[in-house]
């Protein structure tokens, strides 16, 4: 009879796995070495070695032998089978190829199958191809058997184009593979497996052997549980077989359900359940925990049959919270207070059970809140550690030709701390990055720098002196190992050989080792191409902490988790397509295709989730989350939680009774707001007048009329709005455009119009449209408005000039006033001044909104008004002329149906009527306004209050002072929501 045990779930699986081999030992002794102990991963070894070490009050003790099945390397598997295995057998198995070696090599395969794919598309398909053959290793089936999947005649193109791509593997890659002298680790596993398992079959060994914790999932482990059952002292433990559960639901059992895999398990063993014996003592079936998982987890069909009183289902959800939060990032919190809270008891420990690698993260960022850093035994992708991302940033500035973004990315990394000054970084920013973007490459940032910022030189130069080793690799083909060996040296000039030091760094190295020593696997590509290469790389390297994680807190993946206690166990991201899993959907086989091959079902995956969330549920304390929403979109819980609903609504038990147990969602959001708010007053600034501006533009005068505060910021505080870091074409930039092109051909061209006028305008076009298309390609959108406007423009000039001349463009005007003896200069810039027959003409050229009429004859808009009062006072080059015979136009220039619209100030319009519009007045009304705002605000008690935006279409500059006046807060009453801040 095969010796085949179960522990409860209820029980805690390692104490007491060890509590039995301690007993069967006889307590402290030489009889412990004896004992061979097959476990599923490293970290059931690793906890198993401390329960002994419990069981004998910390004295030194020598152990059993203990070897891990699940996640076991090469080498620890040789060495397990070193001493039972004849050598020779063991040489006859070829050695295996790593990952990286096979995926490289199979992205070789596919590029050779697809010449017109891109390397990264080839790479990624060659891991999912390396999936696939893993899962065909795992099942113990043939590669070969793929072409003869189905009947050729039956299928679609599609999955015709399907199986003919899969020849790949099935017929290509074994010739590879004995070309290499290699095999496949998965391959390699099995082969070993079943040497073992076939050695012990013929050579039975005397001293006990348990296998413990397996459910048996892959074959060859289940087929090694089969003989260990057989063996004379052999022992396999089953972690948490259902053996009272009633035959019906037994029967009906299917993929999804957590006791599938180990039925299936004992099938093969050749046992019946009630065979199964319990392990030391008789286990505590009637638990009402387990009771309560049995029916949330029961099959369809026997659904009905499983009824609680609620007297019980209180008692079997004692210690049990569900916690939903809003969304991750509060669920995140509630967890890493949980644990805070668990932590203050100092023999307390906690473990977080998540397949979210996401919500991991965010959880030990949280926890850090504390000061707690957290073992996360999956670990982190190397391209999202810090060495990884810095020589990403390196690829990043080749690639996007030191663009403003990914170079100021690089230059503020700690990494390039010691060779780059962080305060020239930062004045290298503001005078070169910051603003319209440098023109491409090193050479544009020279050139950039020697117009702007001479003294920055010397900065360039170390910039060149670090990129020598790799510029060339920015525009040329090559392969990763040249690029390589390029790379290093920039890297380590840079950072120096603090990149390699952290584990991050060591990971890094080993990395680039391991691909350098790949030569030719993969084919010469562009720069580009090899930072997908890299970063997909990367992305399977996983890097785990030293040191300095805090020991009585673990964030552990559904695997690592299986046969862990602890004093509270949180299973967090309980909804559907997280835990559990969504069914991959398989790019090779369809379902039928699938069964036909003879792999598992993809549900299969469902039923060990199922297992493991009744593993973790029946622990001492549980606390469940999930998130409601899930990047803004609501999530479905987890159907064990929906059941779990449905049972506590089928007593007299609200629905909400799990989740009213705690106020920890609760201390989530009180986590970082303030005992109370105060909310700010409107700003009343007023500085004493010598601080009060004594020069404003005509524009100027605008913006303190419309809104006080934004030139109390500008002129008071002297605070300047940065531009922003490569800076976008916006529409003040188009119109410096216009404005240069027009200004510099009517300057060359001030009396008569050349009859090539329209080709002389579009080729200044185009030459500065070449400068500036290098900068930003959103200047090519505008060209074609140019084109409109260039045609309108010269057809309106030639019947202008015949009543006019050109006199100045972009000239200055300014004009001393005195406001209540206070002393005041008004300036202005006017686009273009002409004179006429009687007087002059003052022009404003427009590329984007005009001014009404009846906004500048009420004073709303009161540049052009102003601008003919500095020249009624003699303000324009000491030109003095009547306001009445000066004329104000318009000229807006948009390059849409109507290129050129004209408007003069020569009429309003009131009702019906239109009035004409006198310029006299309206210079005179503009110079009674200007004295009245002045000398308001040249008094302490004006303050320079803010103004509440009228219109949610702000200028850029108008954007850059709402938030200093808090506008926000103390004019209307904003709105938070905690989903908004995720």
């Amino acid at each position: 009879m095969p010796n085949v045990y179960t522990i409860s779930p209820t029980r805690k699986f390692l104490p007491e796995l060890a509590a039995g081999i301690f007993e069967m030992a006889g307590g402290i002794g030489p009889n412990l070495t004896r004992f061979r102990i097959l476990l599923p991963t490293r970290r059931a070894c690793r906890e198993l070695r401390a329960e002994f070490l419990n069981l004998s009050n910390g004295k030194p003790l020598l152990l059993p032998r203990m070897s891990p099945l699940g996640d076991i390397d090469q080498e620890e598997l040789d060495i397990l089978i070193s001493g039972t295995v004849e050598s020779q057998s063991i040489e006859t198995i070829p050695p295996a190829l790593s990952s990286l070696e096979r995926q490289m090599m199979l992205s070789t395969l596919v590029q050779a199958k697809s010449p017109d794919m891109r390397g990264e598309q080839c790479l990624s398909l060659a891991r999912a191809l390396g999936r696939l053959m893993d899962q065909v290793y795992t099942e113990d089936l043939d590669l070969s058997e793929l072409p003869n999947l189905v009947d050729k005649s039956g299928l679609s193109e599609h999955w015709l184009q399907t199986v003919d791509f899969l020849k790949i593997i099935s017929e290509t890659w074994p010739l590879v593979l004995a070309e290499e002298g290699k095999i496949d680790s998965a391959d390699r596993r099995n082969r070993l497996l079943k040497l073992m398992a076939q050695y012990w079959q013929e050579n039975p060994p005397l001293t006990p052997v348990i296998a413990a914790g397996s459910t048996g999932s892959i074959p060859a482990t289940g087929n090694l549980l089969h003989v260990v059952s057989g063996l004379p002292d052999g022992h396999v433990i089953l972690p948490g077989l259902d053996i009272h559960s009633d035959d019906k639901s037994w029967h009906h059992i299917g993929e999804t359900h957590p006791q599938n895999t180990m039925k299936r398990l004992i099938t093969r063993i050749g046992v019946e359940r009630h065979q199964v014996k319990q392990w030391r003592e008789a286990d505590k079936y009637s638990n009402a925990r387990l009771d309560i998982a049995r029916a949330v987890t029961c099959p369809a069909e026997t659904c009905d049959s499983f009824e609680m009183e609620e007297d019980r289902l209180k008692a079997g959800l004692q210690d049990v919270e569900l916690i939903e939060a809003d969304n991750s990032r509060h669920e995140a919190q509630v967890i890493a207070i949980a644990v805070r809270e668990c932590l203050e008891d100092p023999d307390k420990k906690a473990v977080i059970i998540t397949p979210d690698r996401n919500l991991a993260r965010r959880i030990s960022s949280s926890l850090r809140r504390w000061d707690i850093h957290v073992d996360d035994s999956a670990g982190q992708p190397l391209h999202m550690k810090p060495a990884g991302i810095f020589i990403n940033r390196i690829l990043n500035c080749l690639i996007e030709d030191f663009a403003p973004y990914p170079l100021l990315d690089l230059l503020k990394t700690s990494f390039a701390a010691d060779y780059f000054s962080q305060k020239l970084v930062s004045e290298f920013e503001l005078q070169i990055l910051r603003g319209p973007r440098p023109l491409p490459g090193l050479d544009g940032l020279r050139k950039a720098v020697m117009s702007e910022a001479p003294d920055l030189s010397a900065f360039i130069e170390r910039l060149e002196i670090a990129f020598a080793p790799i510029i060339a690799f920015a525009t040329t083909t090559h392969s990763l190992q040249e690029l390589i060996l390029a790379l290093s040296p920039t890297a380590e000039i840079l950072a120096g050989d603090r990149l390699w030091a952290s584990p991050d760094g060591e990971a890094l190295a080993l990395l680039l080792s391991e691909l350098q020593s790949q030569q030719t696997r993969l084919a010469p590509a562009d720069l580009r191409t090899h930072y997908g290469y890299l970063n997909q790389f990367m992305s399977d390297s996983k890097v785990r902490p030293a040191f300095g994680t805090h020991p009585r807190v673990t964030i552990l993946g559904q695997i690592e988790a299986r046969l862990i206690t602890a004093d509270l166990i949180i299973m967090a991201g309980l909804n559907e397509g997280t835990w559990p899993p969504e069914p991959p959907a398989d790019p090779w086989m369809s379902r039928p295709m699938r069964k036909r091959f003879k792999l598992p079902p993809i549900e299969r995956q469902t039923g060990l989730s199922a297992h493991d969330f009744v593993q973790a549920f029946n622990a001492d304390k549980v606390i469940m989350t999930r998130a409601k929403k899930i990047d803004g979109t609501p999530s479905v819980p987890a159907r064990w939680l929906e059941r779990l609903s449905a049972l506590l609504e089928s007593t007299q038990l609200k629905k909400d009774y799990l989740t009213s147990k705690s106020d920890i969602a609760y201390w989530a959001y009180l986590l970082d707001l303030p005992d109370a708010i105060t909310p700010q007053e409107k700003p009343q600034p007023r500085p004493p007048v010598e601080r009060r501006p004594k020069t404003l533009g005509v524009t100027g005068i605008e913006t303190l009329m419309k809104n006080p505060y934004q030139i109390y910021a500008r002129y008071v505080l002297s605070l300047k709005p940065l531009n922003a870091v490569d800076e976008d074409v916006t529409a003040s930039d188009r119109g410096e455009f216009i404005h240069d092109i027009l200004n510099k051909f009517i300057n060359d061209h001030p009396l008569i119009l050349p009859e090539d006028a329209e080709q002389i305008l579009l080729k200044m076009g185009e030459d500065k449209l070449a400068e500036l298309g290098q900068v930003s390609p959103a200047w090519q959108y505008w060209w074609p408005r140019f084109k409109n406007i260039v045609p309108a423009f010269l057809e309106h000039e030639a019947q202008w000039r015949l009543g006019s001349r050109v006199w100045k463009t972009e000239i200055k005007g300014a004009h001393l006033f005195n406001f209540g003896g206070i002393d005041f200069t008004l300036t202005a810039k006017a686009d273009r001044i002409d004179t006429t027959a009687d007087g002059a003409a003052i022009i404003d050229y427009k590329t984007g909104n005009t001014p009404s009429t009846p906004n500048v004859v009420k004073g709303k808009s009161p540049q052009l008004p102003l601008e003919a009062l500095l020249m009624s006072k003699g303000g324009f080059d000491n030109r003095q002329v009547d306001a009445d015979k000066i004329s104000l136009s318009y000229w807006t220039l948009t390059g849409k149906r109507n290129p050129l619209d004209i408007t003069i100030l020569e009429e309003k319009t009131v009702t019906t009527k239109r009035i004409p519009v006198v310029i006299g007045d309206l210079v005179i009304e503009a110079e009674e306004g200007l004295t009245k705002l002045m000398t308001a605000f040249m008094s302490e008690i004006t303050p320079y209050a803010p103004v509440i935006p009228t219109s949610n279409r702000l200028y850029d500059e108008e954007k850059a002072y709402k938030h200093l006046a808090r506008t926000d807060e103390w004019g209307i009453e904003g709105e938070s929501d905690f989903e908004d801040a995720a």
